[in-house]
């Protein structure tokens, strides 16, 4: 189980590297949804189980998390989507 304290704000400061995202053909919101992803989370699912409902929540490792080497050496990818 993860505890995220949200009284405590994380500031992330990024230099990022705009020819080098269009060559891999990521954008700055890619960029940052993969952040946010990484230290908010994201819901994947709802259970319940009898009266109380279970939120479930995934989220980067937290020690992964607490080291800058960590989430300097992330990769990202673009999406693919398909046209109609």
């Amino acid at each position: 189980m993860v505890n995220i304290n949200y009284s405590d704000p994380i500031e992330i400061l990024v230099d990022l590297d705009y020819d080098k995202l269009a060559r891999l053909d990521l954008t700055v919101a890619d960029v940052a949804r993969t952040l946010r992803l990484a230290y908010d989370g994201e819901e994947v699912t709802r259970v319940r189980y009898g009266d109380e409902e279970v939120k479930f929540r995934v989220l980067l490792d937290s020690s992964a998390r607490a080291s800058t080497t960590a989430l300097a050496t992330r990769h990202l990818s673009a999406q693919l989507t398909t046209a109609d």
